[in-house]
């Protein structure tokens, strides 16, 4: 779930493995004997989680109402932050949010798949989550993209996006990128999403991984003021991490 759809979220709760690629000096490679199937198609959807693979790592949930799950061609993808006079610094949009067209859109993406889940335990700590996956040409392409994405999630660490597309409450939505670090193949940094003038503000954990010739997202969003809730099985530093390594170890079996 991207800034824009976190708004809403928030606004109505508060008022490696074995298979197709190996580790080499943190580089992914194809594992050895192995050429890996591009996915395609309506595979792609199979890499997705289901409500109660990611239950058991977040607690208690069920697929969002109001988001319909998304699989088709890069057209699919979200576009709400397209540009620098939506939000700002556009460059560090991708952090942020999960599955934004802009931040795909010369990157050669052939298929995409995305779904949602809102928190279904009471007192739960985990307000929704999104994980999506991409297909690649190849898996150099993969891996160069990757690459790129992990030199400006670097660059990114420290800086705060501005939702400058429209006022709330005399001012606007903000994310503040945090603890960017390099988990084996899976890229993770930790977001608080606020605003500029007044709070709460919620933590936001996200995750990049690269599996094949494939990119996964994750992005899950707990609640701002933990008080009385139980965070349960979720972890801000972990989870969105074991969820995109649990994708990962999908494409590794469906390739």
């Amino acid at each position: 779930m991207g800034p824009v759809g976190r708004v809403g979220m928030l606004m109505a709760a508060l008022v490696l493995s074995t298979g197709c690629t190996r580790m080499v000096d943190g580089t992914v490679v194809p594992a050895q004997g192995l050429a890996p199937r591009p996915l395609t198609g309506q595979t792609v959807e199979k890499v997705l989680p289901d409500v109660d693979e990611l239950s058991e790592i977040l607690g208690q949930l069920k697929p969002d109402e109001y988001l319909a799950p998304i699989s088709g061609g890069i057209e699919e993808l979200p576009d709400g932050l397209a540009t620098e006079a939506d939000a700002s610094p556009h460059a560090c949009v991708g952090v942020v949010a999960s599955m934004q067209r802009s931040t795909y859109e010369s990157a050669g993406v052939t298929d995409v798949a995305i779904e949602h889940w809102e928190g279904d335990e009471p007192g739960g700590a985990v307000l929704a989550a999104e994980a999506g996956v991409l297909a690649l040409p190849s898996v150099a392409d993969a891996n160069a993209l990757f690459d790129e994405f992990a030199r400006q999630w670097q660059d990114c660490e420290g800086r705060t996006v501005t939702l400058v597309k429209g006022e709330v409450r005399g001012g606007f939505f903000t994310d503040t990128i945090t603890q960017v670090r390099a988990e084996g193949a899976v890229l993770a940094a930790d977001v608080e999403f606020g605003h500029t003038i007044e709070g709460p503000s919620s933590p936001v954990s996200r995750a990049l991984g690269v599996r094949a010739n494939c990119l996964v997202e994750v992005e899950v969003t707990f609640y701002g003021n933990p008080s009385g809730r139980s965070p349960g099985k979720a972890d801000t530093e972990s989870s969105a991490i074991d969820i995109a390594r649990l994708m990962m170890d999908r494409i590794s079996e469906l390739c």
